[in-house]
């Protein structure tokens, strides 16, 4: 994703489906919304049909990344009005419980399914989760592995100070 208005703009007239994912199974905003580019997430929401609560093959949403792989500044804060503004369901997640009595976003009570990592949550610290890789539940690269992403399971805490710091 360039983040690119104009490009947007060059392109709608094709009529291009907004439908088409990434390697990580997302619409274009997801990615969008992530890098904060605040403009284009609102064009593409306001110009186009695209699904503003997609979920991606990780279980997130464009709402999702920008609240907590952003930054928390006045780009994302743009993005998360502009996702709001445009009807993205509020942010809901799961918890888990480690080991040392802290809270990690995950829906799944192992790491197994979601991470390069195994066991289960409420056995390992979450130093020992932060250092786990989020993957893909599928072989995309075609080397007999599930596909790492460049994530790491956030705290409950991350989480929240990220909302925190919406508008």
């Amino acid at each position: 994703v360039t983040g690119s208005v104009a490009m947007l703009d060059a392109l709608l007239p094709g009529e291009p489906d907004t439908r088409i994912t990434n390697r990580f199974g997302g619409v274009a905003v997801i990615p969008a919304a992530e890098r904060g580019h605040a403009a284009y997430v609102r064009a593409v929401l306001e110009r186009t049909d695209i699904d503003v609560d997609h979920v991606n093959d990780l279980g997130w949403t464009a709402l999702l990344e920008a609240v907590i792989l952003g930054d928390g500044g006045p780009r994302h804060q743009q993005v998360v009005r502009a996702l709001l503004d445009n009807g993205a369901d509020i942010v809901d997640f799961d918890a888990q419980v480690t080991s040392d009595n802290q809270l990690v976003v995950m829906h799944d009570e192992t790491l197994n399914r979601t991470t390069n990592c195994t066991g289960e949550i409420r056995k390992r610290t979450l130093s020992y989760i932060k250092n786990c890789w989020m993957e893909l539940p599928i072989d995309r690269n075609g080397n007999g592995d599930d596909d790492n992403t460049p994530y790491h399971p956030p705290s409950v805490s991350q989480a929240l100070d990220l909302l925190k710091s919406r508008p």
